[in-house]
């Protein structure tokens, strides 16, 4: 019945974040009508600022003189793209006015990053992404496109030359060179800056080594900017790709950019490419019939864009504040479970380390401890959703309302302690035998040793998980077990 394309649609299993939305869908929770359900720490949506949104939709006027049209054939309204190149001129610090003429509107960046790839990759080329990344860009690039992802996979290991998940020139070369070497056809480098789910902000300098690297290889550089206006600490600095001046190849450079995350309007499904490349731009146009918006949504985001004062008095400045807020709200939580995270001032998620809450750094590993948080009516996004090359890391959504997120807490807590209490059960029982009571006193010195000559005032709490993690590090435990296992057929440890 199906097509050879219809069949491998079907057949290609789901991404795990696809498999845990759709449990959340039939079992979503509501604290009157579905207390038991499961929350959703997945879905990046910021449903902080519905309220303020909703105040300025209902004012009397926001549908007066509405086009009586479509939408779009051809790229979108010719009125919404020139508040969106005025918007973006400003917010992006361009360093020359946007051109209207080179924006391309479609109904969401997803639509965007498919009919861009689509018009500049072949089937079966190869586009890099530094992971972990954002999992729907499997999606985007694979069913329409029918285009690889070829992963850039970075570590959370600090070195004396770069930064925890530092994305460096030469870990692309090294990257392209591998994928050549596999027989693979790279076109393009796709970054996210602020990064999903990382929250970092790439530096001027660092867009620049970007760019000059595909340059010097002939790839398009498409850089996803969806996260811009989520950047609500201060001290950080959000560099368009646009705001470089001169940059090293201007026609293989694509901006994409979306309200879905700025304006918290995901239903509205609104996304822009922003490109200098005339033939990139007639290629889209031709695609503009199979990805076009509602003339409604189009309408309500040109008056939120027409209404400066309202954005920068009133809705801008609400939706930091309430970001900040709700981001401390899950970073002291995780400080109170002493749970590692990558600490940032952008976005929507935090991006944290629960391999402490696994017997082992393995993805299956990774899996058990999702699957209990899931059952504990939480659902979280494991790391291997983003293609991370490290077991233990999760993205957690901290923008929703106060009453789910602590709640969310509590079953997070009791979760994670079960987990930890589970093992320390093993751990006792192993550490109750007389004959391994001398390597757990070496092990404690060894461990409090090392924590006083990095000059930390370690609790006693912090020494046990301390002393924890570096058995399960080690074959200490596995040692131990066999040790235990000898003295029960001895008859000891009876």
């Amino acid at each position: 019945m199906l097509s050879a394309r219809g069949r491998k649609l079907i057949e290609t299993p789901p991404n795990v974040l696809l498999v845990g939305f759709n449990l959340w869908d039939k079992n979503r929770y509501d604290k009157d009508s579905n207390p038991t359900g499961i929350i959703n720490l997945v879905t990046s949506e910021n449903k902080l600022v519905f309220d303020v949104l909703k105040n300025k939709i209902n004012e009397e006027g926001m549908f007066e003189d509405m086009p009586e049209e479509y939408s779009q054939y051809f790229g979108g309204l010719q009125r919404f793209n020139q508040l969106v190149a005025e918007f973006l001129t400003e917010r992006m610090k361009t360093v020359k006015p946007i051109d209207a003429a080179n924006i391309v509107s479609m109904n969401g960046v997803t639509s965007i990053v498919a009919a861009l790839v689509q018009v500049i990759c072949d089937e079966g080329d190869s586009i890099l992404i530094p992971t972990p990344f954002y999992s729907g860009f499997l999606g985007d690039l694979g069913v329409i496109p029918r285009v690889k992802a070829c992963p850039v996979h970075l570590s959370s290991q600090c070195g004396l030359s770069r930064n925890s998940w530092e994305l460096t020139v030469d870990a692309l070369e090294e990257a392209l060179v591998q994928a050549k070497k596999e027989g693979a056809n790279v076109r393009a480098l796709l970054l996210t800056t602020p990064n999903n789910p990382l929250g970092c902000v790439y530096s001027r300098e660092q867009l620049v080594s970007y760019m000059n690297f595909t340059k010097r290889h002939n790839l398009h550089c498409i850089v996803d900017e969806i996260y811009m206006m989520t950047v609500f600490d201060e001290t950080i600095e959000h560099v368009s790709a646009l705001s470089i001046e001169h940059p090293p190849d201007p026609e293989r450079l694509h901006v994409l950019w979306g309200f879905s995350k700025d304006f918290a309007v995901s239903g509205f499904r609104s996304g822009v490419v922003l490109t200098e490349s005339r033939d990139v731009l007639e290629a889209l146009n031709q695609m503009g019939l199979f990805f076009s918006q509602s003339t409604l949504a189009l309408w309500l985001l040109s008056k939120l864009l027409s209404d400066k004062d309202w954005l920068d008095r009133v809705y801008f400045p609400t939706n930091r504040v309430r970001l900040r807020a709700h981001y401390d709200l899950m970073t002291r939580f995780l400080d109170s479970m002493s749970i590692p995270y990558v600490a940032t001032g952008t976005g929507l998620y935090v991006w944290c380390d629960l391999s402490r809450y696994m017997r082992e750094k393995t993805f299956e590993e990774e899996d058990r401890v999702w699957k209990a948080l899931l059952k504990a009516g939480v659902l979280v996004a494991p790391g291997v959703g983003f293609m991370c090359a490290e077991p233990g890391w999760f993205r957690i959504i901290f923008s929703i309302p106060n009453d789910s997120l602590e709640v969310a807490f509590e079953r997070m807590r009791s979760c994670l302690c079960e987990l930890t209490e589970s093992e320390c059960g093993m751990f006792d029982q192993v550490l109750s035998v007389p004959a391994v009571e001398e390597d757990l006193a070496s092990a404690v010195v060894s461990v409090s040793v090392a924590g006083q000559s990095e000059g930390t005032d370690e609790s006693l709490e912090d020494l046990v998980l301390l002393l924890k993690r570096k058995i399960a590090e080690t074959d200490w435990l596995e040692q131990q077990t066999a040790a235990l296992n000898e003295s029960k057929s001895d008859g000891h440890g009876q």
